[in-house]
């Protein structure tokens, strides 16, 4: 079987080494597969060279797509492009199946089905332009909001199968009426063994930046705004050094400038000496996880946050750390809970952050609790997940699962 799959992200982008990469691998180790296109969409002549994946039966076609303009008629016609460049290139290398990374892929797979007939599935199939209606980044009578609108009704209704990040997503698409064969859950994985916790990782990063073992740390990962909180996060966060006291320190892993970060800082009365702040490669992040006690996941809780799946809740808790994380994101609040992985709050509700932090404090004095949490990774982040729904939709032969 010969499949193509297909990604809005650049190759270079994060996203695409963690959470592409590894389906990738998992799709090569099948004798079912000939071989994979990956397609990438790239928007400078930089990457339009084919990288070298060191995948085996992998090759890499980049396609281009130079319309960073955010003028609406222009996007369309680089999507136009988009979709001419994978018609000459199938017509000339045909293919069994197409895989679409996101719905923003999947209506590059739409397409693609329509002039060709090939069979396409979405993976991490979101609501896309809801998200972008939600945020302000489109308006309700943007053209790209009305065709991706469009564009998602179709893969809906054409695409072999649908898979969500969220099983909360899953049943909002069955009460639209999608039928139930054509759905599956594969939540945003994480690669267990390179986040796993290490004692020495833990012992050589405290030690670089001065904290002893007694410290209680905390560590962000992400940004600040947009989808997530900004100002909201930094008030939380100087909740935590009220009520911890000054044993608490605080790491975040941030591409935000000093500028920015010195100025919430400030804003917030958080104690300089007592905080942390760097932006570091995607590598070295196990690192920081490890010298950490727990984590703050801070996403917006929005209308449509429910069909979320933070890549960085799966990493921190293969780490061992339990979360403070928002309730209404994606299926994790309650996982959190059910699992005793992490507390959750409503930024709405008075002392709910005070709760939260309290709870995480019990969780952390247990005994084995960093054990029993990278568990729950394993169980609902791991990357057998994916294996089990390409084996269910006949993308690959049964296999006995991996530990990952």
């Amino acid at each position: 079987m010969k499949i193509l799959f297909l990604s809005y992200w650049e190759i270079e982008d994060g996203l695409t080494s963690a959470t592409i990469f590894p389906h990738l691998r998992i799709l090569a180790e099948s004798d079912k597969v000939a071989s994979i296109t990956f397609c990438s969409v790239e928007r400078t002549s930089a990457t339009l060279t084919p990288a070298t994946l060191g995948i085996p039966k992998v090759t890499h076609v980049p396609l281009s797509d130079p319309t960073t303009n955010s003028n609406p008629i222009k996007r369309l016609f680089g999507f136009l492009n988009l979709s001419k460049q994978l018609s000459i290139f199938v017509s000339k290398h045909p293919v069994d199946k197409v895989i679409c990374r996101s719905a923003t892929a999947g209506a590059l797979g739409f397409r693609l089905h329509q002039q060709t007939g090939v069979a396409f599935h979405v993976e991490s199939f979101e609501p896309h332009g809801a998200y972008m209606l939600e945020s302000g980044v489109w308006s309700r009578w943007d053209p790209r909001y009305l065709l991706q609108q469009h564009w998602e009704k179709k893969q809906k209704k054409y695409a072999t199968s649908l898979q969500t990040v969220s099983n909360n997503y899953l049943k909002c698409l069955q009460q639209e009426g999608v039928p139930d064969e054509k759905l599956d859950v594969i939540p945003c994985a994480t690669d267990l063994d390179a986040f796993g916790f290490s004692i020495s990782s833990r012992e050589r990063v405290r030690k670089k930046i001065g904290l002893s073992e007694e410290r209680v740390v905390g560590v962000y990962l992400g940004k600040f705004g947009d989808i997530y909180y900004d100002e909201d996060a930094f008030a939380i966060f100087q909740q935590a050094f009220d009520q911890i006291g000054p044993d608490f320190f605080l790491l975040i892993l941030t591409p935000h400038d000093a500028a920015f970060m010195n100025s919430r800082i400030k804003k917030f009365g958080i104690p300089a000496n007592s905080i942390w702040f760097r932006k570091v490669p995607h590598t070295q992040v196990p690192e920081y996880l490890s010298a950490a006690d727990f984590a703050f996941s801070l996403h917006k809780k929005t209308k449509w946050s429910f069909a979320f799946s933070p890549i960085k809740n799966g990493e921190y808790w293969a780490n061992g750390l339990p979360i403070v994380l928002p309730k209404g994101v994606g299926d994790d609040d309650a996982i959190a809970l059910e699992e005793e992985a992490g507390a959750v709050f409503d930024i709405l509700v008075p002392n709910e952050t005070t709760k939260a932090i309290d709870t995480i404090l019990n969780l952390i004095a247990k005994p084995g609790h960093r054990n029993r949490i990278a568990l729950v990774a394993k169980r609902h982040r791991s990357f057998t997940i994916a294996r089990q729904v390409y084996t269910k939709r006949h993308l690959i032969e049964h296999s006995s699962d991996s530990t990952n």
